[in-house]
């Protein structure tokens, strides 16, 4: 069920999660400072991701609907696994080329 690495030593994937939730808010804190003070986080800003969520969801919503369809047709062990990673990387991946687009279309 767990995998070798897990098995073999625990600590070390402990130490990564500990570290990665300490750092996480580190770095928002830091982002959101800086941001503020260059006036990052104004309205065109907030309606550009607005625009680019509600299109990356549309996507999401598609891609989601075939990849249901794919799991459902093949029953593989890791097939879950291998589709909903791609699922995730497709959201990612439409959010960044949606920001982009809006972008460009305000300035």
């Amino acid at each position: 069920m767990l995998s070798d690495i897990y098995l073999e030593k625990p600590i070390v994937i402990w130490i990564f999660l500990v570290g990665n939730l300490l750092l996480l808010p580190i770095v928002y804190f830091i982002t959101r400072t800086i941001g503020k003070k260059k006036r990052l986080f104004d309205e065109r800003h907030k309606e550009i991701m607005n625009q680019a969520k509600a299109k990356s969801w549309n996507i999401t919503f598609f891609v989601l609907f075939f990849a249901y369809i794919v799991m459902m047709l093949f029953n593989y062990y890791y097939l879950h696994l291998i589709v909903m990673s791609i699922v995730f990387q497709l959201h990612c991946g439409s959010f960044m080329v949606a920001s982009v687009y809006f972008r460009s279309k305000v300035e």
